[in-house]
């Protein structure tokens, strides 16, 4: 991951940012993530150093923090993967297509979701 200067943040990127101070940018494979920093003194080096704290992803639309990119199922996707994979290798899901034709899709997300992150439907966010 390569720290980006200031003076080279792409428009949108500095738009996003705006006039914040201790922002630092650093990209990789062409996404952009925000981490705040601090600069402190080390006084067992005896030398200044530098403290940062992860932000999150910089989207077009605003800084996206590893709360939200949670509730959007970016940390799932490989346990989703697996589930629909060993789904299709035995034939449960050709057989859940062809018993319940009409709601085979409800019933697999309601089950993939209760193993995958097991809580109740009222706290399932939309």
């Amino acid at each position: 991951m390569n720290t980006i200067g200031r003076d080279k943040w792409p428009d949108w990127v500095k738009q996003v940012v705006g006039k914040k101070k201790n922002i630092e940018i650093k990209e990789r494979n062409g996404r952009y993530y925000a981490y705040e920093y601090k600069n402190t003194w080390d006084k067992d080096k005896k030398r200044p150093g530098k403290t940062s704290n992860y932000l999150g992803t910089v989207k077009q639309t605003g800084i996206q923090t590893p709360y939200e990119a949670s509730l959007n199922g970016i940390y799932e996707y490989g346990h989703v993967k697996f589930v629909w994979h060993i789904l299709k290798k035995n034939g449960i899901l050709k057989s859940l297509k062809r018993i319940y034709p009409d709601d085979w899709e409800v019933l697999l997300v309601f089950a993939m979701n209760r193993l995958i992150d097991p809580r109740p439907i009222k706290s399932i966010n939309k």
